[in-house]
């Protein structure tokens, strides 16, 4: 479109709304928005002319881009209609397949028809058409029409002029994208090492620490290859090269001058956690990105590009069976090698257990592969899983479980929550909370799938990284400015460019120490030197820092983090950086400053960091929480529900109490096999919406004392968590009783439920009060009332 925004009519932005059925208000008032606009020109600085526009759409204003759409929704209307009267005809991939007409995105749309004059001219009638009608104006020098190889020179020439555009070979992207990938992947996508190339050269590495750079590198250049990697599978190789791009900045080689590697990327690209830095391993992030593709396609089979790829490569089995094919496209092919994320990360929710087998299929929702490891039972090769369900009770078929699996196995399975409703399974990621994909996740099992190849990834200089996790998330977490945090990760990694260090990497004749003229190591610098023990003489822990027979400073250090706490690990983390910053002084600049100086200016860093970023504020101390009664005429259920880790058991309390306060009845359930504390609370919740049906009636409320449980029964959207069927389950029963109410309460007001949660944990079996109360309930029913 030529000017888009510009030429919109007004009179048929109006009509198109009130066509499509919008409320005269509503139309009204957006109307009003657009019309009043009016315009001024800035000329010397100053604002002259005053020009009120006839037509169009303010550029910048948020609400346009949806107004525009409305427009385009009448073009495809227009392409719609002349393909159901047969005036116009889609393409169709292969047998089967869809018919697409058009693909519209804002201004930029592909449309497809046959190659006859027919086609040709009514196309050209429905453009004169929607120009006349809302103003718009195709742009037909930007404009191009391509065609099949089959078909003549002069044919196409004829037909290109019949629509008045040029007529071109192929289209080379669309979207910013290459529509046709050759043989050499790497000529095709070569251009995002350049444009990556580029924004690090215009970045001054020297005037950066390595906070900065770290934060240009995972915002900026990292993301620029993003757009790209969700529909194509980038060549490694070229993700390589791209990564040594940012490497060589990292380490601030620039303008063809070489330095020293300290670490290998694929070390920087371990989670901070583990010991690296967090920065994308690009192929990896690549493939989890081609896999949230993947997860939508089965996740949304009635899609328009669902169904065009079902009907042309996977037409008789699922998408996770499919094969390559022949001929198959680029992003086809993109797709089958990201598969492996998807194989690897997802797992099925048990729900009647008909389309699942016992042996082979992954299940499991606490095994590292997810399947049964125990030998198949003889006869019962093919299996499903619902042959382990009773029917009747809907439980796990305990006679089964201790005959044909491990004790750990039934355990496991013991935990996987059933529902009365029988639904079907359900393929979840098993990563995720929600049981949704997500590319955060997804990077991490990619990261692992290629972590696999490499084994030699997992270590670092002096043995494995990931050996000192919990200090690793210390040290992230303190308030310490952000580059003395990335100076200790260094001194930890022993990647610091002490003279020692220097002289391992062949650079040597560089002496020892600045301050004392011994071999210069990071223990030496940071622990034993006399400018370093006379710093930290000046801290009252001294006698405790231990520094003689260190060794290695990583093992001190470790120690020392599990032995102190934070504020004092954060003094000495700076006090270290400052103690690193004034050897450096005195290398390059011959300045030397006390002891005292140091410390001190330690002290006032760190002092003027922390209160330019003060810690979260505490959450204010609520009044003490107590039971209310409900409104006159109702009664409340007060539900809890307890989880006991080791045995894997769990217990279930309620209780119901009218507007008075006087007890109704009371109830506690044995749970055999609890995954977790929600699962507890999930059906405790479940249990209550059961029991409310006894007084439909009534106005019935439900209090629990866990909020994510009642946030996830309120929410609308289904859900794909492992414990997706208790969620459904509440959703069913609050949906067929009209009169109850889920309301949140804290634990201390819920005393009742808790007692007897905690009493069912060590019962055998399940019981029920009603009018009279059991004794060991009565205090706390007679506080509630008080």
């Amino acid at each position: 479109m030529s000017k888009a925004y510009d030429r919109v009519e007004w009179s048929f932005l109006e009509a198109l709304m009130k066509g499509m059925g919008f409320a005269p208000r509503w139309v009204q008032l957006i109307m009003e928005c657009v019309t009043t606009v009016s315009y001024s020109f800035m000329l010397n600085g100053n604002p002259v002319g005053y020009v009120i526009p006839q037509r169009g759409l303010r550029q910048g204003d948020p609400l346009s881009p949806y107004l525009f759409l409305l427009c385009a929704e009448a073009f495809s209307s227009l392409i719609l209609q002349a393909e159901r009267c047969g005036f116009l005809h889609g393409v169709k991939l292969c047998r089967g397949a869809p018919s697409v007409s058009h693909l519209f995105f804002a201004d930029d749309s592909f449309l497809f028809l046959r190659a006859n004059r027919q086609d040709c001219q009514h196309l050209s009638n429905i453009f004169h058409k929607y120009e006349m009608v809302s103003g718009q104006k195709i742009n037909l020098e930007k404009s191009s029409v391509s065609f099949s190889n089959n078909m003549h020179c002069t044919d196409q020439d004829n037909l290109a002029a019949i629509l008045g555009v040029r007529r071109v070979d192929q289209h080379d992207v669309y979207l910013g994208l290459p529509t046709h990938v050759g043989r050499s992947r790497r000529q095709c996508f070569n251009s995002l090492k350049e444009r990556i190339w580029k924004k690090v050269q215009g970045w001054k590495a020297k005037l950066l620490s390595f906070a900065g750079k770290e934060i240009l590198l995972k915002v900026v250049a990292q993301a620029v290859p993003i757009y790209m990697m969700n529909c194509f599978l980038i060549p490694k190789c070229l993700c390589d090269e791209i990564q040594q791009v940012m490497a060589r900045y990292w380490w601030s080689e620039q303008d063809g001058h070489r330095k020293i590697h300290w670490l290998r990327w694929s070390k920087l690209c371990l989670p901070k956690q583990e010991g690296g830095l967090g920065f994308r391993n690009l192929y990896a992030f690549n493939m989890a990105l081609l896999a949230k593709q993947l997860w939508r396609l089965i996740q949304t089979p009635t899609s328009l590009v669902a169904r065009v790829m079902k009907a042309r490569y996977f037409k008789n089995c699922s998408i996770l069976e499919a094969q390559l094919g022949h001929s198959s496209s680029y992003i086809w092919q993109s797709l089958c090698k990201a598969r492996v994320i998807i194989e690897q990360g997802t797992r099925w929710r048990i729900g009647n257990g008909n389309s699942v087998r016992i042996w082979g299929d992954r299940w499991l929702p606490s095994s590292e592969s997810f399947q049964i490891s125990s030998a198949q039972a003889q006869g019962f090769e093919e299996a499903k899983v619902s042959f382990l369900i009773d029917p009747i009770t809907m439980q796990w078929r305990e006679d089964l479980l201790q005959a044909w699996f491990s004790a750990e196995e039934v355990r496991c399975i013991r935990n996987i929550p059933l529902s009365f409703r029988d639904p079907p399974d359900a393929l979840i990621w098993h990563f995720e909370r929600g049981g949704q994909y997500t590319v955060r996740t997804g990077h991490e099992v990619a990261r692992r799938v290629l972590l696999q190849q490499d084994e030699d990834d997992t270590t670092t200089n002096g043995g494995p990284i990931v050996a000192f996790d919990h200090v690793w998330k210390k040290i992230w977490k303190v308030r310490v400015p952000p580059k003395v945090r990335i100076f200790i990760w260094r001194a930890l990694l022993n990647i610091l460019p002490t003279k020692d260090n220097l002289g391992h990497r062949g650079i040597s004749e560089l002496g020892g120490c600045v301050f004392c003229g011994a071999d210069e190591t990071v223990v030496h610098v940071l622990l034993q030197c006399p400018m370093a023990i006379a710093s930290w003489s000046l801290f009252p822990a001294w006698a405790h820092f231990n520094t003689d027979s260190t060794e290695e400073f990583k093992m001190w250090f470790h120690g020392f983090a599990a032995d102190h706490p934070t504020h004092e690990l954060e003094k000495v983390m700076v006090c270290m950086w400052m103690l690193w910053f004034e050897r450096n002084q005195m290398i390059w600049t011959g300045r030397h400053r006390s002891s005292t100086e140091v410390v001190s200016g330690a002290m006032y860093c760190l002092q003027e960091f922390q209160e330019l970023h003060p810690p979260p504020k505490n959450h204010i101390s609520r009044a003490k929480a107590k039971w209310l009664r409900p409104p006159t005429g109702a009664i409340k259920i007060n539900v809890s529900g307890m989880f006991h880790v080791e045995s894997s058991f769990g217990g279930v309390g309620l209780v119901v109490r009218n507007y008075t306060g006087a007890f109704l009845a009371c109830k506690l359930v044995v749970l055999r096999g609890v995954s977790n504390p929600m699962h507890a609370k999930l059906v405790a919740l479940r249990e209550g919406l059961i029991y409310a049906a006894k007084w439909s009636n009534l106005d019935c409320h439900i209090e629990g004392d866990s909020q994510g449980a009642l946030h996830s029964v309120q929410q609308g959207q289904a859900d794909l968590s492992h414990l997706g069927c208790l969620i459904e389950d509440c959703k069913t029963l609050l949906a067929k009783q009209e009169r109850v109410y889920l309301r949140f309460t804290e634990r201390k007001a819920n005393g009742v439920a808790t007692r007897l949660a905690h009493y069912a944990l060590h019962s055998q079996e399940a019981a029920e009060w009603v009018t009279d109360p059991p004794v060991f309930l009565q205090d706390v029913l007679f506080s509630d009332v008080m």
